[in-house]
């Protein structure tokens, strides 16, 4: 009796987990809920007072503005992580594409917040002094 019910119990188990398996891999999003964009791959190197980034962004949708796609993920990142000094976005066009290393744009925006706040000098007197 004891070895039917555990038969029985992992049985029904079974198939519970195949059917949440199933439909996590059939359920698709709504076309509204699916967003036009993901970042992939996010690489930051951050040292001092400088912040250098690259995102490698797969693009969901089919006929896009690449400009103006490139300016609706620099307002993501700046949102959610801050401006970066350097800020190097990567298109691709489906996630096919990102494997194969097939690129449909790429742009670099640079922020000299540094360079306008940090300057050194040295005093006349003590340069080149014989």
């Amino acid at each position: 009796m004891k070895k039917y019910f555990t038969i029985s119990l992992t049985l029904i188990f079974t198939v519970f987990c195949g059917l949440l398996t199933f439909n996590k891999l059939t359920h698709k999003p709504a076309p509204e809920t699916q967003r036009d964009f993901i970042i992939y791959h996010s690489f930051i190197h951050q040292g001092g007072d400088y912040k250098d980034t690259m995102l490698k962004v797969i693009v969901n949708v089919e006929d896009y503005d690449m400009p103006e796609m490139f300016e609706r993920v620099k307002e993501f990142h700046d949102k959610m992580n801050g401006e970066s000094n350097k800020l190097t976005i990567e298109l691709y066009d489906g996630k096919e594409n990102f494997e194969n290393y097939n690129m449909s744009g790429t742009k670099t925006y640079y922020n000299d917040k540094i360079l306008e706040t940090k300057h050194y000098y040295l005093p006349e007197d003590d340069l080149f002094q014989k």
